[in-house]
């Protein structure tokens, strides 16, 4: 009994024995190991789902590893798959991909569902630029003076700078130092015989609706800072997004309608130090913030309502070294006129009076001349800048620049009647596309995916498309993507535009598949339970799984051809030639 007992026994250790060893190879569930799938190592996670590892062995351990998916050739099937994973089950999204070769949707996932898109609201805003004004419209900036120079170079009355709302007047463009254009327009000024300026300087912003940024955004307040570390060269570069919140908008977009506060460790119990930029003088700094060996900073930098007073207090930990972060101006008009005070008086041009906003006033431009003007560089070089790096404050000022040069309106309103002109051209109803803003920060705007991708279609048959495609962060490379989609598969291939707000996610945009497919695609995620950096996660690799699909053996779902418009016969070409490996 015992012997037989004792056999049992032994035959079932034998049989266990051999259950681990098949279970690496069957790819059963099990506590952790792993298994090979041709020449590909896989993990498996604790009761969960195979996770991608190198061909060079095991992966590295993470809070949050990026799962895999089972071999299958149908697109859908794997899409579903991912979309089945969590934490992604747990979120509501929304997809449409369509091929740009023969207007057939390959795709479509609660497509016709109205969602949040974040910063995909970007592409109608400035498709809508490109359409109405074309790529070449420049922004002019002027200064005015009623004829009344002296023979000494005296220039009796006031000195009037008149903005254009260009986005151009910014570090963010042009040349590494923000007050070129200044020193530009001072020159100007100064070879028409002025040494003197009488009266005071008047920074004139009526152009545009001098508002906040319009619908449910909170502009950034005295108190508040947001925070950028630029050093780190951060994933996404869209912390404006994330915040929530956006600087206010009118005829000056000069530094971003706002200044960067630049705070640098020193020793150990010393005062930190403080700068400006661009440096200018407009602002007064009390620095009552020093440096620490702990590893907690309580630094806070703090405007003083309606005043140019900054105060830094806290404590900021040596081995953070720096911290970098943005304080909205209340009156970027009087700050743009200071700052040209400060350029005149560089350029030999004394200035008696104070530079001041015209707070509302009419200026009678008919009983002045212009005495020096810039012109910025082409509008689509603009538009590049919005749509790589999500710059909010210069879409709402490209919103109303739609606005006053179609509708004669220098509002938001009038701005987003224009959009809205553009969407029905595309074949959807506006009815279905909520448009708040022209920056994506505000949680009103609400459209399909399905109307994204109308609205790509469209413009992929324009003859500014070639522009249009440029302006969007390439894959791997630089924007918003710089450090997202550099696979081999994805890298070059992908034009796209990030959008992110609290638990909001989307991409969207154009690429160019392994076999040479053209697609244009739309991904929203909304109300997801994790961080957006997860999120990201699955976005990326649905778009890996677009990328490397076999289009010639599968088949697409049929489009309604009403819903887009024909595409030109090569819409990539122009784009492909220059910024495609090997084509």
């Amino acid at each position: 009994m015992k012997k037989a007992r004792l056999l049992t026994l032994t035959l079932r250790c034998v049989l266990l024995a051999g259950m681990c060893l098949l279970a690496p190879l069957t790819g059963g569930e099990y506590d952790r190991g792993e298994f090979l799938v041709g020449q590909q190592w896989r993990s498996v996670e604790p009761g969960g789902r195979p996770g991608v590892r190198g061909n060079n062995g095991p992966a590295s351990t993470s809070r949050f590893r990026v799962p895999t998916l089972a071999v299958d050739t149908s697109l859908e099937a794997k899409i579903e798959e991912v979309l089945g994973l969590k934490p992604y089950n747990r979120a509501d999204w929304g997809i449409e991909v369509l091929s740009l070769d023969d207007n057939q949707i390959l795709y479509a996932h609660n497509s016709n569902q109205p969602m949040i898109p974040a910063s995909n609201v970007k592409l109608f805003t400035t498709a809508a630029a490109m359409h109405y004004l074309g790529p070449e419209y420049r922004f002019k900036t002027a200064v005015f003076a009623r004829p009344n120079l002296e023979s000494d170079g005296t220039l009796q009355g006031d000195l009037v700078l008149r903005g254009g709302g260009d986005p151009f007047f910014s570090k963010n463009f042009a040349t590494d130092n923000p007050l070129f254009y200044f020193d530009e327009i001072a020159q100007q000024v100064r070879s028409q015989g002025v040494r003197r300026i009488g009266g005071n300087l008047i920074g004139d912003d009526s152009l545009y609706s001098p508002e906040a940024l319009s619908g449910s955004m909170t502009a950034l307040g005295s108190s508040d800072l947001q925070e950028s570390q630029p050093s780190a060269g951060g994933p996404e570069g869209e912390t404006d997004e994330e915040t929530g919140r956006g600087p206010p908008a009118g005829s000056f977009g000069f530094s971003d309608t706002m200044v960067g506060v630049r705070v640098v460790a020193t020793r150990n119990g010393k005062p930190v130090q403080v700068s400006v930029e661009p440096r200018t003088s407009f602002f007064k700094v009390v620095n009552r913030a020093l440096t620490t060996t702990g590893r907690r900073s309580t630094l806070r930098v703090t405007r003083v309502k309606e005043s140019n007073t900054i105060i830094v207090t806290g404590r900021l930990p040596v081995r953070k070294k720096m911290f970098f972060g943005y304080i909205a101006l209340e009156e970027p008009a009087a700050f743009a006129a200071y700052v040209l005070k400060e350029a005149l008086e560089r350029n030999g041009i004394e200035v008696a009076g104070q530079p001041q906003s015209n707070h509302g006033r009419r200026i009678a431009y008919g009983e002045m001349r212009e005495l020096a003007r810039h012109e910025s560089p082409p509008l689509v070089e603009a538009i590049s800048i919005i749509n790589k790096q999500s710059v909010n404050s210069d879409a709402e000022l490209l919103l109303r620049l739609i606005g006053t040069e179609i509708r004669g309106q220098p509002t938001p309103e009038a701005g987003i009647s224009v959009v809205q002109e553009l969407v029905a051209q595309t074949g959807i109803d506006p009815a279905n596309v909520s448009i708040s803003d022209g920056s994506g920060l505000s949680r009103n705007n609400s459209l399909s995916p399905h109307a994204e991708i109308a609205l790509l279609g469209y413009v992929a048959s324009q003859q500014y498309y070639p522009h249009f495609v440029s302006s969007l962060a390439v894959a791997g490379v630089d924007g918003t993507l710089r450090y997202r989609l550099a696979g081999e598969a994805t890298v070059q291939r992908i034009f796209g535009k990030t959008g992110t707000l609290s638990n909001v996610v989307a991409l969207g945009g154009f690429m160019m598949s392994l076999q040479g497919k053209r697609l244009a695609f739309a991904i929203f995620c909304n109300n997801s339970p994790r961080g957006t950096a997860s999120v990201r996660r699955g976005v990326d690799q649905i778009m890996e799984l677009l990328a490397r699909h076999d289009y010639l053996s599968s088949d697409a779902i049929g489009a309604d051809s009403n819903s887009t418009q024909a595409f030109v016969s090569d819409p990539f070409h122009a784009v492909t030639s220059c910024c495609i490996p090997g084509r």
